[in-house]
């Protein structure tokens, strides 16, 4: 459907989508290796390089923050070290957890439940309606 575009990198093509990133390519790390293992849209690998599969052994592998959190914080620290702002979204599940490093590492998860309720306002919704289906806000 797209074509792939020559970079300034040699050997590296992208989508034909993205020429300004194409141009710049020399700037990127390009991670080639890696993978979804899952199959699934949660977090979980994003946030701790592991496997869901990987819970049942050891307790749980921590999401990074909760290891940036064991590692540069102290005790006398006020404000939270790590915070997950994915929490409340209808698609987000097994977001960050603190794993085998224990609750004192768990992030701190404000309400954004009203975040992701609100409305449109009246000239939009008017817009939406008049677009049809495609373009509904659920």
């Amino acid at each position: 459907e797209f074509l792939p575009v020559a970079t300034n990198v040699t050997g590296i093509q992208l989508c034909e989508l993205l020429p300004r990133m194409a141009a710049q390519a020399d700037r990127f790390a390009f991670i080639r290796s890696l993978v979804g293992s899952a199959g699934a849209h949660d977090a979980f690998q994003c946030q701790s390089g592991f496997n869901k599969k990987d819970l049942n052994s050891t307790g749980g592998r921590p999401a990074l923050g909760s290891v940036v959190s064991k590692l540069e914080g102290t005790p006398e620290d006020r404000t939270p070290l790590f915070v997950d702002l994915m929490q409340g979204r209808g698609l987000v599940r097994n977001s960050a957890r603190p794993g085998f490093l224990g609750p004192s590492f768990q992030p701190f998860r404000p309400d954004l439940s009203d975040l992701f309720e609100r409305q449109l306002e009246k000239g939009m919704q008017n817009e939406l309606k008049r677009l049809g289906t495609d373009h509904q806000v659920s």
